[in-house]
């Protein structure tokens, strides 16, 4: 029951961002950019679900959960907001072996090696 009710507020934000989206979209069409917000929902945890925003333009993402309130029933909650634009120019954060530059640089030999191979009769 909670994954419909989420599924059809995040249809309700999305249609909402559509439309609101086309009137931005006249304002900002002689900018070049367009807004594109993304609504998804899915699960937080065990038992809480959530709604997940994206904003592609803006770099922006914000998470809220759906969470039991006694006056009203369910109420979304604000979990958490990013700015991910400059995450996605990081070359190497927080990862396993091989690191990045270790992928490129055999890369690199392959390359080296591939084609010294390829100029020899």
């Amino acid at each position: 029951m909670t994954v419909i009710a989420l599924s059809a507020l995040a249809g309700a934000l999305v249609s909402q961002v559509v439309l609101t989206g086309s009137r931005a979209g006249a304002q900002t069409a002689s900018s070049g950019k367009e807004a594109s917000v993304f609504a998804l929902a899915g699960q937080l945890t065990r038992d809480n679900y959530g709604i997940f925003l994206v904003d592609s333009a803006s770099g922006t993402m914000a998470v809220y959960e759906w969470v039991p309130d006694r006056a009203q029933g369910r109420k979304l909650h604000l979990v958490a907001a990013r700015n991910f634009t400059f995450d996605l120019q990081l070359d190497d954060y927080n990862n396993s072996e091989p690191l990045p530059r270790d992928v490129r640089a055999l890369v690199q030999q392959q390359h080296r090696l591939g084609s010294g191979a390829a100029s020899k009769p």
